[in-house]
């Protein structure tokens, strides 16, 4: 209902234009006592806004062409303060007997508050809406459907923002039925929705869609009374965050599985100060008690583990300085009371530039020094041993080339590691036999046997080529791949020119005795001349005797002459 002062009337008489109006009216218009006794309707149409004044006239000027049809319009005033007011004007126009317009009688009622009201509402819904279009959660306003039973069986989606879709993945949900939508939808949905409007408790949780294999983070409350049958739904796809979540879950029990399963003690530190996390391999280390893991107190479990070290001083001294080095990574050694020693490795957890604390590692290295210790001694030993012997000891790859140090034949031979590694060992081989070296070196490495070699090798300690025997041979991996070969030069340099010495004094005495020879074979034939001579008269003379005086030498005398024969013939035989 209006009130007085909201509505004022006014009388036109068309014929003579003059316009009669209520002192309302004429307030309202701005116009003088005298104009509302019956001015022209002119002084009346000046208070009309100026957009709105030509749409005010045509709405006049037609009523009057059109007698019989209603006057209504709504328009702006400007008052003398320069305010505005909405006000609504109607009427109707009156003819005379002849049917000439005559008389526009009407009434304007001031209708600013509602205009007002209007405006904040429009103003609200497009708030609204542009909240509504805008937001980045996913709503909708559904109503709960109920059967012939009064049980929840399904709920309409009345309005849904744009966000719903995205969400969802569901287009053009408004007005339809969720079952329509989403057919193997959870029945506990709509069961939830129900309870809501029944209690008109709002609810809120993080649950999964099955049918969407989507979770969601859903907010839901009754609209209007205790007979309304509608929800407002709020939700957000969170199905990224829970899948990060599942996958930081699963990184964490990965990592506390690699933690525990490393043969590493294991703990990390926070920025403040506390023992996040460790395995079962640093409680073993460092034993700490049940009270001091309780508190999980970094500087309480340094001063435990520091009495267990051989120099906790320097151990406690070592650890504050790892600290005060935040960026960088250190490594270092720590030796205990019983004689163990471990490398101990801290470094910084960072996040951009945000610290997220410590990692510490322990690795039991106490069998490593002693390998250390035990292959430093024997390399002193191999050292002096090089040093008093002439063999040359030497390992090559499987291709045969120099890859590691060679202390005996950089000794031997005066080249440094830079001249003999790969191949360039070859060139320590006189110039004559470096062709056939390598040739006899390469034909071993291809047949995968034995290689061995005499020739000379350069001696950097007289400065010559010295003669050597050089003998390889070939080590293999337990699937039968060659891994390396190990060889050895004997300097054979004194057996050599010994033996060349003494092929010497043989041939020089094989020549003196050859010359010795003929001379004795000279002499002897000259002798075997002479003593044949006499021989030769002996015999001779032996058979004249038997053949001529025979019969009166007698027995005893023919047996002295055939004594004399046979003589004479062994004679003759040895000369």
């Amino acid at each position: 209902m209006f009130t007085a002062s909201e509505i004022s009337t006014w009388t036109w008489d068309i014929q003579e234009n003059r316009v009669f109006a209520d002192a309302n009216f004429a307030r309202m218009f701005g116009v003088s006592a005298e104009d509302a006794s019956g001015g022209p309707i002119e002084h009346y149409l000046r208070a009309i806004h100026s957009d709105d004044r030509l749409r005010v006239e045509a709405a006049v000027t037609k009523t009057v062409q059109t007698p019989g049809r209603a006057y209504e319009i709504d328009y702006r005033l400007v008052q003398a303060d320069g305010s505005i007011r909405w006000v609504i004007g109607r009427g109707l126009v009156e003819c005379d007997d002849e049917g000439v317009p005559s008389r526009f009688t009407g009434l304007v009622i001031d209708i600013t508050e509602r205009k007002r009201t209007e405006e904040a509402l429009r103003e609200c819904h497009e708030r609204y809406y542009s909240l509504f279009s805008s937001m980045a959660e996913g709503f909708c306003l559904i109503e709960v459907l109920y059967d012939q039973q009064e049980r929840a069986c399904d709920h309409l989606i009345c309005e849904a923002n744009p966000s719903f879709e995205r969400h969802t993945g569901i287009k053009h949900p408004n007005g339809k039925k969720a079952s329509e939508l989403v057919p193997d939808l959870e029945r506990l949905w709509t069961e939830r929705y129900a309870e809501v409007v029944k209690t008109g408790d709002p609810i809120h949780l993080e649950t999964r869609f099955e049918a969407l294999d989507r979770w969601f983070d859903i907010s839901a409350a009754r609209v209007g009374g205790t007979n309304s049958h509608r929800v407002s739904v709020i939700f957000t796809d969170i199905t990224a965050r829970k899948r990060a979540e599942h996958d930081i879950a699963y990184q964490k029990k990965l990592l506390e599985a690699l933690i525990e399963s490393v043969a590493d003690g294991i703990v990390i530190i926070s920025p403040q100060g506390r023992l996040v996390h460790f395995n079962q391999h640093f409680l073993t280390i460092w034993k700490l008690p049940e009270e001091l893991l309780q508190l999980k107190s970094d500087s309480a479990a340094l001063e435990w583990a520091a009495q267990q070290t051989a120099d906790p001083a320097s151990f406690l001294a070592g650890v504050h300085a790892i600290y005060d080095r935040p960026d960088q990574t250190v490594w270092g050694e720590v030796a205990m009371k019983d004689g163990r020693v471990y490398e101990r490795c801290g470094s910084p957890i960072n996040h951009g530039n945000e610290r997220l604390g410590w990692v510490w590692s322990f690795r039991d290295i106490t069998e490593r020094k002693r390998r250390e210790e035990a292959t430093r001694e024997s390399e002193q030993r191999f050292r002096s041993l090089v040093s008093v012997i002439t063999d040359v000891p030497w390992t090559t790859n499987a291709h045969g080339a120099f890859v590691t140090g060679q202390l005996a034949w950089s000794h031997y031979t005066g080249q440094e590691s830079h001249a003999y590694c790969e191949f360039g060992w070859h060139d320590a081989m006189k110039p004559e036999d470096r062709e056939r070296f390598s040739q006899a070196w390469a034909e071993a490495v291809r047949t995968r046997t034995t290689f061995e070699f005499r020739g000379q090798l350069f001696h950097a300690e007289s400065q010559s080529h010295r003669h050597v025997m050089a003998r390889a041979a070939p080590l293999f991996n337990p699937d039968g791949l060659l891994r390396e070969w190990i060889g050895c030069c004997t300097d054979v340099h004194e057996q050599k020119t010994a033996s060349e010495r003494l092929e010497c004094m043989v041939a020089e005495r094989t020549t003196r005795l050859q010359e010795t020879v003929s001379e004795l074979e000279s002499f002897s034939y000259s002798i075997s001349h002479d003593l044949r001579a006499p021989l030769r008269a002996m015999q001779s003379f032996a058979r004249f005797l038997e053949e001529e005086f025979g019969d009166q030498i007698g027995p005893q005398g023919k047996d002295y002459i055939r004594r004399i024969v046979v003589a004479a013939d062994r004679m003759d035989r040895l000369i």
